[in-house]
């Protein structure tokens, strides 16, 4: 969201007839939203599934940024943090997770909206062939 307020690029996947230049623009800013969110993403998840008595000490925001610097950096001597993947790893299998995630959300919706509007024409349609009907 702070990403889309500084660029212009679009927050909501445009149709195909507003052009390429637009998805595009939407494909990147997901992807630079992304990339800029799994840091902390990661460490949330970790700290989330680990039992309680392993996150006792780890249980405060700050924790979790120090742990998001960690990952991202690759660094951190404990010795939790070296079984880890580092976030790079997971930059590109996220990204593409994320983005076929909308495509597929997309496609459903405007599937659905498309069922919609022909199952209404055709009511429509119905209504006013029994109104022809009626009439001589």
């Amino acid at each position: 969201s702070c990403i889309s307020h500084v660029t212009e690029l679009p927050k909501e996947l445009p149709s195909l007839s507003e052009g390429l230049a637009r998805t595009l623009g939407y494909v990147t800013l997901k992807t630079v939203s992304t990339i800029a969110t799994l840091p902390i993403l990661s460490a949330v998840l970790l700290d989330t599934v680990q039992s309680e008595s392993a996150r006792a000490d780890s249980a405060t925001p700050m924790s979790c940024l120090k742990d998001a610097i960690y990952r991202f950096t690759g660094s951190g001597s404990s010795y939790q943090y070296r079984l880890l993947l580092p976030v790079h790893q997971l930059i590109i299998p996220t990204v593409v997770y994320t983005l076929s995630w909308d495509l597929v959300g997309h496609i459903v919706h405007s599937t659905v909206l498309k069922l919609c509007k022909m199952r209404q024409s055709t009511k429509q349609s119905d209504k006013d062939n029994r109104r022809q009907a009626k009439d001589p």
